[in-house]
């Protein structure tokens, strides 16, 4: 199964029962359509409506979006118009080339400031951009803009940049749909009404910021000291540790004032016998 996204082509010059196939465009969006064989007989349908046709492939050179060209009787037949935009879906069992008509397409573009005054009322739409909406590149082509309940009518004027991807408006047209300039808008075309929404709101000025709620700070708790581990791994103890040290001191302190006091009435001891046996000396004498 094959499939892609194109445009129709009407051409006087394509040949009535054959249909042109250019699919590698380099604005185009991805498919597989080259899986359908080049100069292959099949069967185009649309609903009730089929006719058998030829497809040759050709190979795109500097093509925006991918496309096919037809005759005007075949298009006229399928009901199509030149720039129609259309879903290919081929089956190479049944060898039916199955037309699907689309009417809308997305597309994201770049909003600029066009501030000459000859640009009012204009819309100034890039090719490449142009391309991927479905625009219709003829002059005199004009569109609707339309931004929620807020829509004018505008003519489309493209650059003759074929690259170029911008959209620009004056800055008349700015304030009036409340549009910023440099923001990215996510744009749809409806070949249709020939209506271009701006589907993407955040570009517009009155955008509200959402309120973001600080998180609480929980309380850090102070940082505690780990018991040293012995080389085995098991905790020592150090309260046991720690009490065996102070009673060592504490007896060794103890220890010393004992012995200082008993050095001391010692002393005094000495000192009252040396006085007394001098009196009893002296009395014998």
């Amino acid at each position: 199964m094959a499939q892609g996204v194109v445009d129709v082509y009407v051409s006087k010059d394509q040949s009535e029962n054959s249909l042109m196939l250019i699919a590698n465009c380099g604005g185009g969006l991805p498919n597989d359509l080259h899986l359908i064989r080049d100069g292959a007989k099949v069967t185009l349908k649309r609903g009730d409506i089929e006719k058998s046709i030829v497809v040759n492939h050709e190979i795109g050179a500097e093509c925006a979006f991918n496309y096919i060209e037809m005759d005007t009787n075949t298009a006229k037949t399928f009901g199509l118009q030149d720039g129609s935009r259309v879903l290919l879906n081929y089956d190479p069992e049944s060898r039916n080339l199955q037309i699907q008509r689309l009417t809308k397409s997305r597309a994201n573009g770049l909003l600029l400031p066009d501030p000459r005054k000859t640009r009012t009322g204009a819309i100034i739409i890039g090719f490449s951009l142009l391309s991927l909406l479905g625009i219709p590149h003829k002059p005199g082509t004009s569109i609707t803009l339309r931004l929620n309940s807020v829509s004018q009518k505008m003519k489309v004027l493209v650059p003759s940049n074929e690259l170029d991807s911008d959209l620009r408006l004056a800055p008349s047209t700015l304030r009036k749909f409340g549009l910023v300039p440099g923001k990215f808008l996510t744009l749809e075309y409806d070949q249709t009404s020939k209506t271009l929404s701006v589907l993407n709101t955040s570009a517009i000025a009155s955008k509200q910021r959402k309120s973001t709620r600080i998180k609480p700070i929980k309380a850090i708790k102070p940082a505690t000291m780990e018991k040293p581990v012995k080389a085995s791994g098991a905790p020592m103890k150090m309260k046991k540790v720690g009490k065996s040290i102070a009673q060592k001191i504490s007896k060794r302190s103890n220890s010393v004032k004992i012995t200082g006091a008993l050095a001391i009435l010692a002393k005094k001891n000495r000192m009252g016998t040396l006085k007394t046996l001098t009196k009893n000396r002296k009395r014998i004498l």
